[in-house]
């Protein structure tokens, strides 16, 4: 019954101008690294289940690489998305990148990191006063503290932390246009954090042992939730959309859009 729900969420989805994604870890059958992916919108979810958390399974979704070029995606930093097979417009999650920068702090002590963190968060809080002006100077300062990164951490010994923070910097100084697009650009957002809690419930179920007896029951969960994540985003009861589900008259993405209508009015 949510099959026709499903297929008109992820034209919904393909319709957009600014999507998110992200996924999990989850355990299916015997696989402890299956995977659970949610797409979105603001509005419409779509979920995905695979045994595998890989780029073979971003492509059999049929999401990025359907996306237009005027499309821009916010997601979490994986090459994958920046390949010749997709043409949307990447913008990276900076809560992400905060959270690694606070790891950098907590276990270098290194000053880059905290004025880094600084910046970040400080734009966001006044970015909307921001004039062209400002925004050069945020590059200004965003250049002048990677730079001095380079020269701060050759100095630190510690091999683990050594190479996760040469990786951070090497993508915080290779990847500034997606980083800091939303400096430039208001109405776009500053973080994935839409889709992560999206994802939150699924985290929880991690740890619950056996979590899918197999795809094809992860197959399903994923429609479920697709079907009352979408219906509670319009506003409706999910108790209420998975009564009618079992009544045999789910809700359609068009009876949802038409009750956006009519609330707003």
């Amino acid at each position: 019954m949510l099959k026709d729900f499903t297929f008109d969420v992820k034209q919904k989805i393909l319709e957009s101008k600014l999507n998110y994604w992200d996924d999990t870890v989850a355990k299916i059958g015997e696989k402890d690294k299956g995977c659970i992916r949610g797409y979105t919108n603001g509005k419409e979810v779509l979920y995905k289940a695979h045994l595998a958390k890989n780029t073979k399974g971003m492509d059999e979704d049929g999401i990025l690489q359907n996306l237009p070029s005027d499309c821009t995606v916010m997601h979490d930093h994986l090459l994958h998305n920046y390949c010749e097979d997709y043409s949307y417009k990447n913008i990276e999650c900076n809560a992400y990148i905060t959270r690694k920068l606070q790891s950098i702090v907590e276990n270098t002590k290194h000053d880059w990191a905290d004025k880094m963190k600084e910046l970040l968060e400080s734009t966001l809080t006044k970015r909307k006063e921001y004039s062209e002006k400002k925004i050069k100077d945020f590059d200004s300062k965003y250049d002048s503290i990677i730079k001095d990164a380079f020269k701060e951490y050759i100095e630190f010994n510690h091999k683990y932390e050594f190479t996760k923070e040469e990786n951070l910097l090497e993508f915080m100084r290779d990847f500034k246009g997606p980083i800091t697009e939303w400096v430039r650009d208001f109405s776009l957002p500053y973080s994935n954090n839409l889709c992560e809690r999206l994802l939150r419930m699924l985290k929880t179920k991690m740890k619950i042992s056996y979590q899918f007896q197999n795809l094809e029951s992860a197959k399903c969960f994923a429609n479920i939730i697709t079907y009352t994540e979408t219906c509670g985003n319009y506003g409706v009861n999910k108790y209420e959309a998975i009564k009618r589900l079992f009544d045999n008259n789910p809700y359609t993405v068009t009876e949802l859009r038409n009750l956006k209508t009519a609330n707003n009015q």
